[in-house]
């Protein structure tokens, strides 16, 4: 596969900040890669404070000046500098100038094997609808079981069909 940065459309990300144009998803790639893009922020655009129990996530600054903040601690990162955050890392990105950046994200396959089986264990109800109908007692218990687990919001939004919100909700609220 070849691609050209300028023929690929341009998308919102998942932190409603920012364009960035997906150069490899997580569907075509086969592995644990979830993608790998160049994300486009205007100076004052913020992603905000977020953790990924299951992913570490690697940026490398292409163009611009970004305030980066890992765990508390900030710094200010410009052309050609790396950051890389574990999972289970607090991190937010503010664009100082309009800045352009590389993103390289990858689930932990370990966090990945311990929530398959959660999901798919004997006399569980499996597929997204069945698992839409279980009893809201019984749904709220597994979600936050997965989530003790390492699950993300976004691999139960997409394995079970239920909406991230709902399920941070559920999170927030917890037992």
């Amino acid at each position: 596969m070849i691609r050209h940065l300028a023929d690929i459309t341009p998308v919102t990300t998942s932190h409603g900040v920012g364009q960035k144009r997906v150069l490899l998803s997580s569907s075509e790639s086969g592995c644990s890669l979830t993608q790998i893009a160049v994300t486009e922020l205007k100076a004052g655009e913020i992603a905000t404070a977020h953790v990924h129990p299951d992913m570490q996530e690697g940026f490398y600054v292409l163009d611009g000046e970004l305030e980066v903040d890992l765990d508390g601690k900030k710094t200010i990162c410009s052309r050609d500098t790396f950051v890389y955050v574990e999972k289970c890392t607090s991190h937010e990105m503010r664009a100082l100038t309009n800045s352009r950046i590389m993103t390289i994200g990858c689930v932990i396959e370990a966090s990945r094997n311990k929530l398959y089986p959660m999901l798919f264990k004997q006399n569980r109800k499996t597929h997204s609808t069945s698992f839409q109908q279980l009893d809201e007692n019984k749904r709220k218990e597994m979600f936050l079981e997965l989530k003790d687990c390492g699950a993300s919001l976004r691999q139960l939004e997409r394995l079970t069909g239920i909406g991230k919100g709902v399920i941070h909700r559920i999170w927030c609220a917890g037992r």
